[in-house]
Parts: C-alpha cells; structure tokens; sequence
C-alpha cells in the first residue's frame, strides 16, 4: 500500500471556485396605496407670548383648524382671536410638511377710552368701561379700564376709543356698575364698533338690566403670558411611504376611514382595510396632500424608491387617476422594476356608461394594469345602518389585498372578495362578456358575494398579455434573475471563459425554483456570452413557457344507445 505523508494537526481553510448559489427565494407581494387622509399627529408646547412677537412652532405642516390654545396658569381654553398662527415660510414649495408655522398673541388694548358723562339718558350710579378687538378668528380680552364716572339720570360719551392691530374688523365696548343699585362688578357688553376707524361712541345709555343680560368678556392673553398650545400636524414625514403590519397603526397615522355620518372621510385608511380585509399582511401606504391630481401624483412619485411595492392602487376614483397610475407603470416597468396596477372608477355618486369604460380600457391596453369593471358597489354604513355606496377604486383596493395574498402563478378568477354586499351597476352576461373583451376585469353579483368573473390585464389581445397570472409570474421570473445575478455574479472576478457560465448556472437555478413552484411550465435555451469589445458585459438568453391558467373547459357527450343487454328473456 501506499505511504501516505505527513500532515501535522491543524485546519486548512480553502475556497471554491465557484461560490455556492443560496436558494432564491419568492418575493413576497407588496400592496402600495396611494390616497388622500384626515389624520395627522399631535403636539403639545408651552410658550411665552410676550408683546406681539411670533414665536415658532415646534413642528411643521401645522394643521391651523386644530389649533387650541390654553391659559397655563388656569387651563382656561382661550378664545381664537387672542392670537394669531401663521405659515411664516416654505422651505421647498415642491415639498409638502415642511411649512413653518408661528404663535403670536393679537396685539389687545393697551389703552381705556375716555369716558364724559351726557345730560340724555336714564343710567344712575358709577360706571367704568374697557374695550376688546375683533378679528375674524374671533375676540381678544379686554383692555385697560377706564377710570369711574358717576352719573344720575344721565348718559355717557366715549372719546379716544383705541384702535386695533391690522386685522381688526370691529370694537367691543363693556361697562360695569360699581356704586349704585343694581351694581354689578363684572362687565358686560353694551355696544359693538363695526370698523376699525371711529374713535367715538356718542350716548351710551343701555338699560342695567340689558347690560346684565349681555354677554362678558372673553379671557385675554396679557403680555409675559404662559400659554399651552396643541395641536395637529402632518410634517414631511407623515407624507413618506409608511409600511404597516397592523391596522391601528393605519387608524393612528391617516385616521379612522369614515366620519360621525358613517361616510368615507379617510379614503387612504379605508382603502388599505379593505386591502388588508382581502389578504395583504403587509401595506405600504402614502398620504396625499390633497386628493387631486397633482398631489396625489406627487405621492405616486415617492413610491418609485420603494422597490419592494409591486402591485399599485390610486385610492381615488377619478378619470385622471387611470392615466397617473399607467404612466407610473410604465415608467418603472421599463427601469426592470416590474410592477402591476389596479383601477377602479368612482361611480357612487354618478355611474358611468358602460361604453365610457370599455372605451378607456382599450385605450391604455396595458399588460401591467388590470380595471375594474363595477364603479359603484354597495356596503353598510357602520354609523346608521343604511346602505352606503362606494367607489370601484375600493374594490380596486380588496382586488389589490387578494393579488398580495396569492402566489404570483394563482388568478383570482373566480374568487370571491370580502367588504361587500352587492353592485349597483350591474351587468347582464352578455355585457360582461363586452366588458371582458374590452379589457375590463369583471366583477359579479352572486346571491350578495362578490367574485372576479375572469382576472385579466387591459391587454386583452395577446393572451400572454391578457393573463393576469402569466404577467405576474413574467415579472416576478425577471426580478428574481435581476436579484440573483446581482447579489451573486455582479462584482465577481473570474477567469474570462468562466464569466458566461456561471451567469448560466444562477439563471437555470432560478427558473428551476420556478418550475417547481409552478410558477413557469419550462424554459430552453439558457446561453450566456461574452460582449465583444466589453470583457466586463456577459449577455445571458433563454425562453420559457408560462403556466397558463385553465379558463374555459369543453365538456362533448352523446347518448349510446348500444350499451346492455336489450335480449328478451321468458320463462
């Protein structure tokens, strides 16, 4: 036998050539949806309000309508017109949640009018007077008073009554008895200045059991106040593309999905429910500053760094939504980010003809976008129990959730969606089978559950176009090759004849997961070559065969009439 040499104790450690192929793994269905909100988060701060100078909020985006304001000394919640929120700059005009907002108190009376005593009128005893502002957010407090006048059987004059800050539309002027019968310490309202120009007020003679019945001051905000704001906000942040996992976090950051009425308010919340109803486990969502075109567009565009979203929905039903999402598709299909939209036309309010639909279905003729042929569908309103209609875009949404659900070989034909009672524009079946040849994925009424009738694209023509599962699996087969290839072979230094065939390998390691998953039916041909002219550039090819789905089956049978035994037997 042979000798064998001697090795002493130790580890040897050495490298394949060739690295090892990790296997490649499905990419989960990502549902983004893109919509208007009536949520915000919420602030609180503690601020000094000394003169009239503005003092910057804390955060941006302020939503000025949630705006309350406290006395921190009582907890007193102070009337509006005692100040003052503004937008003091934009930033970036493009960026939405980055306007800056200040607090400033409205500048109230600094100075008591003069008060003269006139010989008409019936008032007896002693009187001081003091004045607020007006502005159209509402009233300040009153100002300095003025010093006491004692009459009997007279009325006053008013001279110097001071004038307000720009914005003030009007004058309040309050009295008080102090000595006399019937006195009352507090003040209360006697008359209104509708301008801001006047500086006298003639004959002042209301009665003291009127004056008793008027309204009183309002609490001001004095110079070196301490004030609590709060208050709502939606920063730039609110507006990135947020992932969630769990619906309350959705009702947290976009708001509840319909308002005290029962009616959508949050078309974003209620959108990403019913998604999430229907199977998404996951949800990106982004909020729109508006819910018109171009904000909503400008959100559209924030989902072109989120690569991992692959199946898109408009949570607005508008004509022009169609057109956004498809020119959304398109351009990041042809950047190798392959993506899938769902549209839906809003016909709760005023149902579209059928032939409007079918018309803009065959206009975009789109492999990667599928449109919803119901506009208007019927579902419960939590808050009154009647019927409420709602948009084919939240169908549009549910559609979406079932797509994320399944895998990428698996069409919804046929399956039922959930958060739904019924059509409003129903189809007869000859009509469906119009919708479906114009590119319309048809949704049926079947004894109150909803199901998809054929799931296709608006590529109706080509039947590699048309199949929903086909182009789903076509983009999913292209990203798990980008993917694969570009964690395992880009950056790899390898002898020049070695380059194509390891490109080989990973793509045929690909498309056999595929195969096996039955996401594919088979593939040819895989080559792999160098570029001439460029030794860093190795081009691959191959051809598959899609698994397509069984849509229609042929069912022949006829009567025999030669089977058994037809011999007559006595006995």
């Amino acid at each position: 036998m042979a000798v064998r040499a001697y090795n002493s104790p130790g580890v040897t450690v050495s490298e394949t050539v060739n690295p090892a192929l990790a296997p490649v793994a499905a990419n989960p269905s990502l549902v983004a949806i893109v919509g208007a909100a009536s949520g915000s988060q919420s602030a609180s701060e503690r601020l000094i309000l000394t003169g009239t100078t503005a003092v910057q909020l804390g955060h941006t985006g302020i939503s000025t309508g949630s705006v309350v304001v406290k006395l921190a000394s009582t907890g007193e919640t102070l009337n509006a017109g005692n100040y003052v929120v503004a937008q003091s700059s934009d930033p970036d005009a493009s960026v939405t949640g980055d306007e800056i907002y200040t607090l400033a108190r409205f500048g109230s009376p600094t100075t008591a009018p003069t008060v003269l005593a006139t010989g008409t009128g019936t008032l007896t005893g002693t009187y001081e007077y003091a004045v607020s502002f007006v502005n159209a957010q509402g009233e300040t407090g009153i100002g300095p008073t003025s010093g006491p006048v004692a009459i009997v059987g007279a009325g006053y004059n008013l001279t110097t009554i001071p004038l307000g800050p720009t914005g003030t539309t009007a004058r309040k002027i309050y009295r008080k008895k102090t000595v006399g019968s019937n006195a009352d310490s507090l003040f209360h309202l006697v008359a209104t200045i509708s301008d801001n120009t006047g500086n006298n007020l003639s004959n002042e003679t209301t009665a003291d059991a009127t004056a008793n019945n008027n309204s009183q001051p309002v609490t001001g905000i004095a110079s070196g106040d301490t004030v609590v704001i709060t208050y709502g906000y939606t920063d730039q942040d609110y507006f990135e593309p947020t992932l969630f996992d769990d619906y309350s976090d959705v009702l947290a950051k976009y708001g509840n999905p319909t308002d005290s009425n029962g009616l959508v308010s949050s078309p974003l919340s209620y959108a990403i429910r019913l998604a999430m109803l229907n199977g998404a486990s996951e949800v990106i969502g982004v909020a729109a500053s508006a819910d018109t075109q171009t904000p909503l567009e400008n959100a559209l565009a924030l989902l072109e760094n989120e690569f991992d979203a692959n199946i898109i929905v408009l949570a607005n039903g508008s004509s022009f939504a169609s057109g956004s999402l498809y020119a959304h598709l398109i351009k990041m299909n042809s950047q190798g980010y392959y993506r899938i939209g769902v549209y839906g036309r809003d016909g709760a309010s005023s149902i579209p003809t059928a032939d409007t639909l079918r018309s803009a279905a065959q206009a975009l003729n789109e492999e990667s976008l599928r449109f919803v042929s119901v506009t208007s569908l019927k579902t419960t309103n939590q808050v009154t129990g009647a019927q409420l209609n709602i948009g084919g875009h939240y169908a549009a949404a549910a559609i979406a959730g079932m797509t994320a659900a399944r895998d990428v070989q698996v069409p919804l034909t046929r399956k039922t969606l959930a958060g739904f009672e019924g059509i409003n524009d129903k189809r007869t079946e000859s009509e469906k089978a119009l919708d479906s040849a114009a590119g319309l994925l048809v949704l049926e009424d079947k004894g109150g559950v909803l199901r998809i009738r054929h799931d296709i694209t608006t590529a109706v023509g080509d039947v590699n176009k048309r199949e929903s599962s086909v182009v789903r699996a076509k983009y999913e087969l292209a990203q798990r090759v980008r993917d694969a290839l570009d964690a395992g072979v880009v950056g790899s230094v390898l002898p020049l004849d070695r380059g194509p065939t390891l490109v080989e390998t990973v793509v045929r390691s690909v498309l056999e997961t595929m195969i096996v998953e039955e996401a594919i039916a088979a593939y040819q041909d895989v080559s792999g070559r160098l570029l001439s002219g460029d030794p860093t550039t190795v081009e691959v090819r191959f051809s598959y065969t899609p698994a397509y789905p069984i849509n229609n089956i042929n069912v022949v049978f006829q009567i025999n009439t030669q089977t058994g035994d037809t011999t007559l037997t006595t006995g």
